[in-house]
């Protein structure tokens, strides 16, 4: 008994047992299905299209393989009867001939399968290769590599620093024809030879020729020079009788390791001279220069805030206002805030202009907000230094002719000042002066004070409006050091004198070495000096070693300030 005869006697009793009163009018089994069309094939290099036609409605399924007789692979049966029929076959292999029926079911009762037919695929053009490319994008410590392939692959880049020693590889991708691989971690300025290797079931594998690429490297100053270095801001420059017309606007540096100057670095947006500058770090990790109030060019006390970032290089919009306007300042920084005290609210045209007890000003450089801080006495040209929790401040001018040898503190923690507890006056009254502290392996500290103005005659006496004025320098004992926290000697100590009388310059400790940066030797006829100096602590903490000139600075100045990263 045939197989189609068994299908149509099981299809006779399935119709009676339900009670059907067509079948005697179109019984299913007596139905012959055949190909009204026979199969035609589109082969590629890895698929192929099948079309074909019944004459009556069916399901198919195609079976297919490379041996006559043998399918080790078929299509899912179809889910809706038709008399067009197609079947996609892919994941082929290229050049490669393929033998396949046709399996047709009729109400899925009757299967009739075809003849067998056969078809081959187109052979590949190439063998596996580049198609475009390699392109590379360097950057400091990273390369993209960007190509393609002419059949879909995974590749994998070897690479090392050199020629034909590969030590390194980068992991395979996905099988694709367009890739493009990251490589991380790579050294700054350096040579790297690579080749790719592809892996392709479809046409084989590949290895290509040796290639080269090179990481790129930081233009000078590095930000490794700009986190160590020491940056000079704002200052006035040549003789002037009103001197703030000569702000100078480029910040310079000073790298201490290699003892070379890059200018300009950054060039203010609003220049401004006797500023408070500190330094601190984003929210981001990013370390930043604050430059707060100071006279602009046309002499106007300024209560702006300018923000440079030094890892990126670029200007931050102007951070908030300070809450009053503020010139003839120094800043200090400690647990990331800037601390200004005292200073002068008036233009740089009206002379000493200050009367009044000030407020301390702080701000915030994380969060770019300000605050109310404790009061000092009237005072401006200040000297500042922190240590600890203290910001420590002496001398100054507490009238338009008169320096003051007070020598005080702010307790940060506490909002406090120090008054009455812990002052040792200076032997002689100073302002345009300069204090750092310094901390020696031993552990002793020292405050160290450094050059300025003792006297003054004429008025005004407002040093940025010099004009019929003179200022007596401080000509012994330029520099002088006090141990800190207060221990014997309790008293100020000389230490070796500047190479030159000067004030209104900067200063600022470097390791073990003591900076000063320009100034001015004059009052009358003031003009910015370019001259920079150094000399080294002793073990004890003691600026007892004879000074050395360290280069002329790019622009010599006054009123500046000198302020690194800690």
């Amino acid at each position: 008994m045939t197989k189609r005869f068994i299908l149509a006697l099981l299809a006779s009793a399935v119709f009676f047992l339900s009670g059907c009163n067509d079948f005697l009018s179109q019984p299913p089994g007596s139905v012959t299905v055949s190909l009204e069309a026979e199969p035609t094939a589109t082969p590629g290099i890895v698929d192929c299209a099948i079309n074909w036609k019944t004459n009556v409605e069916t399901k198919h399924i195609l079976e297919y393989g490379t041996e006559t007789g043998v399918y080790t692979a078929a299509t899912p049966l179809t889910s809706a009867e038709a008399t067009d029929h197609t079947a996609s076959l892919d994941s082929l292999l290229p050049s490669t001939t393929y033998y396949y029926r046709v399996r047709s079911y009729y109400q899925t009762y009757q299967e009739a399968d075809s003849t067998e037919y056969s078809f081959t695929t187109q052979a590949l053009s190439s063998a596996l290769a580049l198609a475009t490319g390699p392109t590379i994008t360097s950057n400091l410590t990273s390369v993209t590599i960007d190509f393609s392939t002419n059949y879909a692959t995974m590749t994998t880049v070897e690479y090392g620093t050199v020629s034909g020693v590969y030590t390194e590889n980068l992991v395979l991708d996905a099988s694709t024809t367009s890739h493009s691989r990251t490589i991380s971690g790579l050294t700054q300025g350096t040579t790297y030879y690579y080749r790719i290797h592809g892996y392709s079931d479809l046409a084989g594998n590949m290895v290509t020729a040796e290639y080269t690429l090179a990481t790129t490297s930081e233009s000078s100053p590095t930000l490794a020079q700009r986190t160590r270095g020491i940056w000079i801001v704002g200052g006035c420059s040549v003789t002037s009788v009103s001197s703030w017309t000569n702000v100078v606007p480029q910040i310079d540096l000073y790298d201490p390791v290699t003892a070379t100057w890059y200018s300009p670095v950054a060039t203010l947006f609003t220049p401004v001279s006797f500023a408070a500058v500190g330094t601190g770090t984003l929210p981001n990790g990013h370390r930043v220069l604050i430059i707060a109030g100071g006279f602009d060019s046309s002499g106007t006390v300024r209560d702006i805030v300018q923000r440079y970032d030094i890892n990126d290089g670029v200007w931050l919009p102007n951070g908030a206002t300070m809450l009053s306007a503020r010139a003839n300042v120094n800043g200090s920084s400690r647990n990331n805030k800037l601390y200004v005290i005292g200073g002068t609210t008036a233009n740089a045209s009206a002379g000493w202009a200050s009367s009044t007890t000030y407020i301390t000003q702080e701000y915030d450089i994380a969060t770019n907000t300000w605050a109310d801080r404790a009061g000092v006495t009237t005072g401006s040209e200040r000297a500042t230094a922190v240590f600890d929790d203290t910001v420590l401040y002496s001398g100054g001018r507490t009238n338009a002719t008169t320096a003051s040898t007070a020598n005080d503190g702010y307790l940060i923690t506490q909002n406090s000042l120090t008054t009455g507890t812990t002052e040792i006056a200076l032997p002689a009254a100073r302002t345009g002066h300069s204090m750092v502290t310094y901390t020696s392996p031993s552990g002793s500290s020292v405050v160290v004070v450094l050059g300025g103005f003792t006297s003054f005659t004429g008025t005004p006496a407002n040093f940025i409006l010099h004009n019929g004025a003179t200022g007596t320098l401080i000509t012994t004992n330029t520099v002088i050091y006090l141990r800190y926290p207060f221990t014997a000697p309790y008293a100020w100590t000389p230490c070796t004198n500047l190479p030159a009388n000067v004030a209104f310059g900067a200063a600022v400790v470097y390791g073990n070495t003591l900076y000063y940066f320009g100034g001015t030797s004059t009052y009358s006829a003031v003009i910015g000096r370019n001259v920079a100096y150094s000399t080294v602590f002793t073990d004890t903490g003691v600026a007892s070693n004879a000074w050395s000139a360290i280069g002329n600075m790019p622009l010599g100045r006054y009123g500046h300030a000198a302020v690194r990263f800690q």
